[in-house]
């Protein structure tokens, strides 16, 4: 990318060429078994444009949610198969919806 000024009396200027980087991504999400399988992890993580943390919100599907952090950790008291839903936004306000099912002992 360039940018050519022109000022009132029609003289210019061209400014040196520089890279424009375009994020279109939500942050990304990973989810990892931890615990010693009773529970689990959430990673939250965007490299261009980083994570809005205050709008991070994580319901782990047993009826508990944290919020405000890229970073959780959560055990489960009972086996069985939960729904994980991680509400994201970057610093930008690109936001996503990360829902996945996950199986604890």
């Amino acid at each position: 990318m360039q940018l050519l000024a022109i000022d009132i009396e029609g003289q210019s200027t061209l400014s040196a060429p520089s890279s424009l980087l375009v994020d279109g991504q939500p942050p990304s999400v990973k989810i990892t078994r931890a615990l010693d399988g009773f529970g689990i992890r959430v990673r939250v993580s965007d490299a261009y444009s980083g994570v809005a943390t205050q709008a991070v919100n994580v319901s782990f599907g047993d009826g508990r949610s944290a919020r405000g952090r890229r970073r959780f950790s959560h055990r489960y008291a009972h086996a069985g198969v939960y729904t994980v839903v991680v509400h994201v936004r970057d610093k930008v306000g690109i936001a996503g919806v990360m829902r996945r099912l996950v199986s604890v002992r």
